[in-house]
This record gives C-alpha cells, structure tokens and sequence, in this order.
C-alpha cells in the first residue's frame, strides 16, 4: 500500500516552475524567492524587505497586481 505519492525536494519543485520563454524571459511563480529570480534577471535586491516575486511586485506597485499585467521596474519587464 503507498501512503505518499513521489516525493520532490522543494529545489526539485522550483525547478519545474521556472521556464525560460525566450532568451532573457523568465515566467516564475510568484512565491520564488526574490534572490533566485534576481540572480536569472541580473537584478540588484540588496535591502529588499520582502522575500518573494510576488512580494516585491505588489511592494511596487502598492496593490495586488490584476491577471495578465505586466510591469516594468529598473528596465525589466
């Protein structure tokens, strides 16, 4: 009897998650941390007071965002 399906690590699950639209593109999920999407993006986060995507989006735009709007911060979209 299997109590658990397949196991992942969660670095294993990140993974996954991110995809590489077109060279320099990234579609992430919000929870990733912002150091990990930082680091694909080039970006600079020293003294960021939050820890995820979607944290640092919704800091910056001072609301949740709406589904299908994009953003441009420090040149990137």
């Amino acid at each position: 009897e299997e109590l658990v399906g397949e196991i992942q690590d969660e670095h294993e699950a990140l993974r996954d998650d991110l995809r590489e639209e077109s060279p320099g593109c990234w579609l992430v999920p919000g929870f990733l941390e912002v150091e990990r999407a930082a680091g694909l993006v080039g970006m600079s986060v020293n003294g960021a007071e939050v820890e995820t995507v979607g944290g640092l989006i919704t800091g910056i735009l001072g609301r949740v965002p709406e589904a299908g709007e994009s953003l441009v911060h420090e040149g990137i979209q």
